[in-house]
């Protein structure tokens, strides 16, 4: 099956090979090493947008609004996002989906150590794809309001077909009621 989904990707005309194959363990620590790298700009221009507009993004999120972060990795630009909501709103909590584990044990402690306030009982992981990740997060909570956040400029990897269809499938996941907030980079 996964050599069949490989060798589908690698015959399109476009070339794409699944994300799942590449972050396990091994990949999502060579990711989180070329975050660091300052020649990998998008990384720190997403942190920036971010960190600029923290407050204003968490005064539009309602007070009662799950935060659910699609490809959250180690959560490392999320934080200036939640210390915002904290501060904003006194509260938060967060689900962060991922198809990395271990990206997911980073995630935790970096979130418990970067967010001043954040109950750990306010955190969640969901080990998954995007979207059955985000199914899995709705059929837990059918009746919640989401806002759900995309940080890692990765529509920019997606053909403006794919884009609409992810976008529809996150709509059809979560729930018309729901918020999207997508960075994009400078």
């Amino acid at each position: 099956m996964e050599e069949k989904m490989v060798l589908n990707g690698l015959r399109k005309k476009m070339k794409e090979i699944p994300s799942s194959f590449l972050y396990d363990t091994q990949g999502s620590l060579i990711f989180e090493e070329i975050t660091c790298l300052q020649e990998y700009y998008v990384f720190n221009a997403d942190l920036e947008l971010i960190k600029e507009n923290a407050r204003e993004i968490a005064e539009a999120i309602s007070p009662e609004t799950l935060f659910v972060e699609l490809g959250c990795g180690t959560a490392r630009k999320t934080a200036s996002l939640l210390s915002a909501i904290q501060h904003v709103h006194g509260r938060c909590r967060y689900v962060g989906i991922d198809i990395s584990e271990s990206a997911l044990v980073e995630a935790r402690r970096n979130l418990t150590d970067l967010v001043g306030g954040l109950e750990p009982s306010a955190i969640e992981f969901v080990h998954a794809d995007f979207i059955k990740g985000l199914q899995q997060v709705k059929r837990c909570y059918p009746e919640q309001q989401f806002c759900i956040v995309w940080l890692g400029s990765s529509v920019g990897n997606l053909t403006k077909e794919n884009a609409v269809e992810f976008f529809k499938d996150v709509l059809k996941a979560a729930g018309s009621t729901s918020q999207l907030l997508v960075s994009m980079g400078k």
